[in-house]
């Protein structure tokens, strides 16, 4: 099965987990974590240390259709099943074209912030582990897979239908980000900042903006063909597989090495944020971050189909339960007899990463304002403490996320 991912990729779907930032996070700004999603936070803080590999570990998995859960995806698959009934299982929930699947994870190596001695400036550094899929669900494809090419299931092949294969879309990661950001408060009402990133990439899948569309004929002697027209199709890996589609990120030392820029795989990026109030009790903040690009070096695979091409054969007709095996089967087929132009290649490509915009807007209520100074309560320990100022307040108001693919 693993040794033929791209014909599965081309005519089933499947669910990667790999992963980026916690939403959820954004806008507390007494966190250092804060900073991650806003380099131009209101800081409040002098300095700040994250425990390596504990101060922020963060995943998040979902999509875009509340019916794909656990319980639904296993329901009546038992284990020696594979994934099959899974897919099954996914297929039936009646998604749409329009859904898609999304998963992010991030895991903090170090993170470290002080104030300069001009205390307007906060300068940080560190290092995180970033990785994410996005997948959109592709419905025609996927009724193919189960239903080869007669979706509608009355008996009789679907003659002169066109398919969109633009609806293929696929994207993953592992990245380590070495960033370097400077916070400055411009006035006592308002804040802004970057970060400059340096980037080395480890795992990549990038197969998108497809372009193509498949339907089924016949020529003038009755003959069925399988015709795909208009086609542009280019899937670009590194780290994941090889040119026989062999699964190779099981390497744990490989992995690490391009982590840490030996693979060549490099990159540069770029996050930027504001923050500020209009007056004493409505802020505002907003940030644009992973303005990313990273080149992977010729060790890449890719894999592409750049010309229309027909099939002579049979309407597309796979047996219940029997699916993976028979289309695996259709490309040795037409792989081996050339029939396929998938052309193998090795070099690199690159990749200009998903940005990502936060805003907010919030109303805050003060609830108590107070000063407070004294001695330590400990026994033999000289020190006075002093907040000049100590608030307790309540914030309602307006967030959003969006990712742009």
């Amino acid at each position: 099965m693993q040794q033929r991912l791209i014909f599965i990729v081309f005519l089933s779907f499947s669910i990667f987990c790999s992963p980026q930032n916690n939403q959820i996070l954004y806008g507390f700004d007494g966190l250092p974590q804060s900073l991650s999603l806003n380099p131009g936070a209101d800081v409040q803080m002098d300095k700040h240390f994250g425990i390596p590999l504990l101060s922020n570990v963060y995943f998040q998995l979902g999509a875009s259709n509340s019916d794909f859960n656990y319980n639904n995806i296993y329901a009546g698959t038992e284990e020696e099943e594979g994934n099959l009934g899974k897919l099954r299982n996914i297929f039936n929930l009646g998604l749409s074209k329009d859904d898609f699947f999304t998963g992010n994870a991030q895991i903090e190596l170090l993170n470290i912030g002080f104030r300069l001695r001009n205390p307007d400036y906060y300068l940080s550094f560190g290092i995180t582990t970033d990785s994410k899929f996005y997948a959109k669900y592709p419905k025609t494809t996927a009724e193919m897979f189960f239903y080869g090419d007669d979706i509608n299931q009355d008996g009789e092949p679907d003659l002169g239908v066109g398919r969109d294969l633009n609806e293929l879309v696929f994207i993953g990661e592992l990245v380590n980000v070495f960033y370097v950001g400077i916070n400055k408060k411009v006035s006592e009402n308002f804040s802004a900042g970057a970060r400059l990133k340096f980037l080395s990439g480890a795992m990549d899948v990038d197969f998108r903006n497809i372009e193509g569309v498949y339907s089924l004929g016949q020529n003038a002697f009755g003959d069925y063909l399988h015709r795909v027209n208009g086609v542009n199709a280019v899937f670009n890996s590194y780290g994941t597989v090889d040119a026989n589609y062999a699964f190779i990120g099981d390497d744990p030392s490989k992995i690490a090495q391009d982590l840490f820029f030996l693979g060549g795989n490099i990159g540069l990026g770029l996050d930027l944020g504001i923050s500020g109030r209009f007056n004493e009790n409505t802020l505002f903040s907003a940030s644009l971050l992973d303005l990313d690009y990273l080149k992977y070096s010729a060790e890449s695979q890719n894999f592409e189909v750049t010309q229309d091409f027909a099939i002579q054969d049979d309407p597309f007709d796979p047996p219940f339960e029997g699916e993976p095996s028979y289309w695996l089967d259709k490309y040795d087929e037409y792989y081996e007899s050339g029939a396929l132009p998938l052309d193998k290649l090795n070099k690199s490509y690159q990749v200009f990463r998903s940005p990502k915009l936060y805003t907010e807007l919030k109303r805050r209520n003060i609830l108590t304002k107070l000063k407070k100074s004294g001695n330590s309560v400990f026994r033999n320990v000289r020190s006075i403490y002093n907040y000049d100022r100590y608030e307790l307040y309540e914030e309602f108001g307006l967030q959003s996320f969006t990712e742009f693919h």
